[in-house]
């Protein structure tokens, strides 16, 4: 993926299988703001989920920042047609409602506001690294967003594989995509 027209201090991308393959350290030294230790964190959480990944064709956007939103993703996932929206709450053992509701927004701002989200279905999803695996109802908006999927990142890679066969849809441009919001 060429990102060359892109301010990548804001954000990262790469390809799954780049990403998944990747050192820690060379994936931490695009993010020179924020070398936290919350970062490591999700992308080992991240690396090892795409491991269990059957297809990597697709991409992965930190910090994507939301049209017409003054919030970020955390993460971005393109995978197989769909986009998901993730927001991670490191070492923390509720799904809080707030927390819900602002993963739910971040994917209707989405929707919304980014030309080529329309047609695509959205899947939000909170991770609490603390909090117990928790099974939920889908439900599917009439505007194609599904509610927000709650986990503790240990189903990240089943949760991407089971929406994906659920609603299949044609790969998504990722350099199209990225370049829509600036």
């Amino acid at each position: 993926m060429d990102n060359s027209s892109i301010d990548s201090t804001s954000f990262h991308s790469a390809s799954l299988y780049d990403f998944s393959r990747s050192s820690l350290n060379a994936i931490i030294s695009k993010h020179q703001v924020d070398a936290s230790f919350k970062l490591k964190e999700k992308v080992e959480l991240i690396q090892s989920q795409l491991n269990e990944l059957l297809h990597l064709a697709g991409d992965i956007i930190f910090d994507y920042p939301i049209p017409h939103n003054e919030s970020k993703s955390n993460v971005i996932f393109l995978y197989r047609g769909l986009v998901f929206v993730v927001i991670f709450k490191f070492n923390e053992n509720e799904y809080h409602q707030k927390d819900i509701d602002v993963t739910q927004q971040l994917a209707f701002a989405l929707k919304t506001h980014h030309s080529l989200c329309q047609d695509r279905f959205i899947v939000p999803v909170l991770i609490a690294t603390g909090a117990e695996s928790q099974g939920c109802d889908i439900q599917v908006s009439t505007e194609r967003v599904i509610n927000t999927i709650v986990d503790n990142g240990h189903n990240l890679a089943a949760l991407l594989e089971h929406f994906s066969n659920q609603f299949k849809a044609d790969k998504i441009d990722a350099d199209a995509w990225i370049s829509e919001n600036n």
